[in-house]
């Protein structure tokens, strides 16, 4: 079976082996650098006393000619030597024990010491004289052996703390990640959107956290408006519905003769055109909220602007629409049968409003373009000019209340906005900004 390890394990086995590593090549150059330093030093001071010994030694008889005041070297065995072989290289270095015993020779005396290895530096004499001081190597290897010794004894206890700082450091690095896959978990589990994950911190994890956020906020309030959206349809269905069914339920109670039928039908008729309207209305609402809008053919503002107003008039009689087109074409990311609807929605509650004025403007702003609908009616209140763009909202009885929230969306989904405002001289001017398309 294959061992699966998480992440925060990964990381601690890495940074254990990446730390390992690194002790390894530092105790290896450390050791390198003592054993260097230890023989530097004992070169040094060898030399030195070899310096010292040729000047008292007699280059005709191979002595000394009084004793030497060897410096005590710490941890060596130290001993002069002269060796009168002409040429070549000095004799086998001597043992410890050899070494020991030379330190006792008095003056005068040479010795020709063989033994096992031994540092020493030599020095040239007069004639054929050479001197040497050796010092045993055994020492050098004790201090070097138990420089090893406390490398590695240090080093163990180094590897298990950086493997524990290691966990924990992956441990908390991880943490913010552990709480968002719990607060996922619990809102698959659960399917409470309300869970926020609310970490602090500008570096990767704050951020993904603020987003995780964002996205849980963002789905909220869409479940929210889409039950509110169900709600508000099934509510609004229900009415028209139920007056048809009464309508047909009534007419047939008892026989009747052909013109009541005949109103009876008509009824029923116009309260299906509305109802039918509604669900038009709906669905184009919820292609607009959903940004289809946004992803239809571009459109063309006053050819849409046109159309709406030559609709709207011939919907019936009233107040006829005063229209200021721009000569150059204006296109926008918007469909043009949906800019038809939006502005035709526009004018339907500006000609139910107005007493003798619909105006109609289409300008250019700023790279956008900015249609204007205003009327000379009342107005619309200030508390009132948010609530307007909600669905089913009505300030009469007239209507769906959908008008202006198709309009709000339209203008959303093509990457603009609609606003409504107070008219200079009274009523309502509603702004639509659309961005220009090139």
């Amino acid at each position: 079976m294959r061992l699966r390890l998480g992440i925060g394990q990964r990381l601690t086995i890495w940074w254990a082996l990446l730390f390992a590593v690194g002790l390894t090549i530092y105790s290896l150059l450390a050791a390198a650098w003592v054993e260097h330093a230890h023989k530097r030093a004992l070169s040094m001071s060898l030399l030195s006393e070899a310096r010292e010994a040729v000047t008292v030694v007699d280059a005709t008889r191979g002595r000394f000619t009084r004793a030497l005041a060897l410096q005590a070297i710490a941890g060596y065995s130290v001993v002069p030597y002269v060796d009168r072989r002409p040429g070549g290289a000095l004799g086998t270095p001597p043992s410890a024990q050899a070494l020991a015993r030379a330190a006792q020779l008095p003056v005068g005396r040479t010795s020709y010491l063989r033994g096992n290895p031994a540092y020493l530096v030599g020095v040239a004499g007069a004639g054929t004289v050479r001197v040497a001081v050796f010092a045993d190597d055994e020492a050098l290897e004790d201090e070097e052996e138990r420089v090893r010794a406390a490398m590695l004894a240090s080093g163990l206890p180094m590897l298990l703390f950086a493997v524990l700082t290691g966990w924990l450091l992956a441990r908390g690095a991880l943490a913010p990640i552990a709480r968002i896959t719990a607060t996922a978990s619990e809102v698959a589990r659960s399917g409470r959107l309300s869970a926020r994950l609310h970490l602090d911190g500008d570096d990767e994890l704050g951020r993904l956290a603020r987003t995780f956020d964002g996205m849980l906020e963002r789905l909220e309030a869409s479940f929210e408006r889409e039950r509110a959206f169900i709600g508000e349809v099934s509510h609004e269905l229900r009415q028209p519905l139920a007056a048809l069914g009464a309508e047909a339920e009534l007419t047939l109670l008892r026989k009747r003769d052909p013109r009541e039928y005949a109103r009876a039908l008509e009824t029923i008729h116009e309260r299906a055109e509305r109802l039918s309207r509604t669900i038009d209305d709906l669905l184009l609402l919820a292609r607009a909220d959903a940004g289809a809008a946004g992803r239809t053919m571009r459109g063309e503002v006053n050819e849409a602007v046109s159309e709406a107003c030559a609709e709207v008039q011939r919907r019936g009689p009233g107040i006829a629409v005063e229209l200021h087109l721009r000569e150059e074409p204006l296109e926008v990311a918007v469909a043009t049968s949906l800019l038809t609807r939006m502005v035709a929605n526009l004018l339907t509650n500006a000609r139910r409003a107005a007493r003798q004025i619909v105006r109609v403007d289409v300008a250019e702003r700023g790279g956008c373009a900015v249609v204007s609908v205003e009327d000379d009616g009342p107005g619309v209140p200030l508390a009132e000019r948010e609530a307007i763009f909600r669905r089913f909202y009505r300030r009469s009885e007239d209507g769906t209340g959908l008008g202006l929230p198709i309009a709000a969306a339209v203008a959303r989904a093509g990457g603009g906005s609609i606003a409504v405002e107070e008219r200079g001289g009274g009523g309502a001017r509603f702004v639509i900004v659309l961005p220009i398309v090139a």
